[in-house]
């Protein structure tokens, strides 16, 4: 399951698609990808069946999904239409159905250059900002003529307004839903170093949970006009709420004999030694115990008997004071 990925900054993992909202960045669906699906649709490839798996609860909702050029095919773009969903996405020109003859070539684009072909449902834009090649998106949502302005910097470093086509605007604007919620994640994540595979995974999805929990607290406070605490305050509360006055058991790490010893040797000392002078003291060092202590096998102990002042542990003391 674990992949190699050579353009990540992590490098070797899993790898996990995700849905999330563009504005909170709560985590909306997921799915861990586990090599090809034999219940994918078979005219579209890995990017789009991804798509198509995770929006399928969007269905005649009319949400605006926006995916980057890994995921990004016209015939994609037309059947989310189909289903009830605006998708908005970059595009690679090598692919499929682009329109090269409406389209000037890379090399003869100059920056703040605009370009536009437009069907009924589907429009493709390209424009030239600051980078070598022109950027391309696909969109069913936008009317691939429309513009709006952006602000850039000059070669003066004065920043100006500068044509942009919306569809490339909106894109910037509400692509990064997933990066919101990794930012999330990231600093605080309770992920552990493990052999079995299936640990990251929960802890992922343990992380999920808080963080999408978190989000809600927060929207929660945002509406209600309350201040919120922040995340990592939130993850101490959480854990205390969660843990409680729980405390683990120690494990006995005696030998059998020595348990059985300790059976019966539980009477309390306070008992056996009520109105009596031989009563227990404890001292910061810890010294040889007078009865079972010996050089073969040596026993420490800081308690001491107050009037014997000698050091016994709690096992001998009551044999000690016993009358033969």
């Amino acid at each position: 399951m674990k992949q190699y990925m050579p353009m990540k900054p992590i490098k070797r993992g899993f790898k996990i698609w995700a849905l999330a909202d563009s504005y909170s960045g709560f985590l909306l669906n997921l799915d861990i990808y586990t090599g090809k699906k034999s219940n994918g649709i078979p005219e579209y490839g890995l990017g789009e069946n991804v798509v198509l798996y995770l929006t399928k609860k969007l269905k005649n909702l009319f949400y605006c999904v926006f995916f980057d050029n890994f995921f990004t095919s016209i015939p994609l773009i037309f059947k989310l239409l189909c289903d009830g969903i605006f998708a908005c996405g970059t595009f690679r020109v090598n692919k499929k159905y682009y329109p090269k003859h409406l389209m000037k070539n890379d090399g003869k684009y100059t920056s703040g250059d605009i370009e536009y072909a437009q069907s009924e449902d589907i429009g493709i834009m390209r424009w030239k900002d600051r980078g070598s090649k022109p950027v391309t998106l696909v969109s069913n949502m936008h009317n691939s003529s429309d513009t709006s302005t952006v602000l850039r910097k000059n070669g003066k470093g004065e920043r100006i307004q500068v044509k942009c086509p919306t569809g490339i605007s909106d894109y910037n604007k509400y692509m990064g839903g997933v990066d919101k919620f990794d930012q999330y994640m990231s600093p605080y994540s309770i992920s552990q170093k493990s052999w079995k595979w299936w640990i990251k995974l929960f802890y992922y999805m343990v992380d999920t949970a808080i963080v999408n929990s978190y989000i809600l607290y927060k929207e929660s406070c945002n509406k209600n006009k309350k201040k919120y605490i922040t995340h990592l305050e939130f993850r101490s509360r959480l854990t205390d709420e969660l843990i409680g006055n729980f405390s683990c058991r120690k494990k006995n790490t005696s030998s059998p004999h020595e348990q059985r010893y300790k059976k019966k040797q539980k009477l309390s000392i306070a008992h056996d030694f009520t109105g009596v002078d031989h009563m227990p003291k404890f001292i910061d060092k810890y010294r040889r115990c007078k009865m079972c202590s010996t050089k073969a096998k040596e026993k420490r102990s800081n308690m001491i008997c107050s009037t014997c002042d000698i050091t016994l542990c709690k096992q001998c003391f009551v044999p000690y004071h016993k009358p033969t």
